[in-house]
């Protein structure tokens, strides 16, 4: 009975390896959701947050959110991060998204996250099914 749990218990093992995605299907499936909430943030913070000020050096907030298909400390692990180069701008994200104490925020960047969840993980599971196939 043990010999017979031991067999079932290593072919489900192997059926479950078979779906794991190796590192480089993940990085292209990262990277394709962060695409898609960069896209949904930059759209969001355009609609909410865009100025008339111009910054000759760093632009505006909205039109300079990035993908950097890494973690948050440049390893390639298959990992991708979405967010601001310029240390100005993601505190401008946090300023209005948060809010601080002369102003109220409206959770703008969460609610951005949350809401394309789902437009994220169908360009995932995309580049998953075509990577897999």
């Amino acid at each position: 009975m043990a010999d017979d749990l031991a067999a079932q218990l290593e072919q489900f093992l192997k059926q479950v390896e078979k779906r794991v995605p190796d590192r480089r299907t993940k990085m292209a499936m990262t990277k394709a959701g962060a695409e898609v909430l960069k896209q949904e943030l930059t759209a969001v913070a355009k609609a909410k947050h865009y100025s008339n000020k111009k910054d000759p050096i760093y632009g505006h907030m909205a039109d300079n959110i990035s993908v950097a298909g890494k973690n948050i400390d440049g390893i390639k692990d298959g990992t991708a991060v979405v967010g601001w180069k310029y240390k100005g701008h993601a505190m401008n994200a946090v300023y209005t998204n948060d809010g601080t104490v002369r102003t109220r925020g409206d959770f703008w960047y969460d609610n951005t996250v949350r809401e394309s969840k789902t437009a994220v993980l169908e360009a995932e599971k995309k580049v998953y099914e075509a990577m897999t196939k």
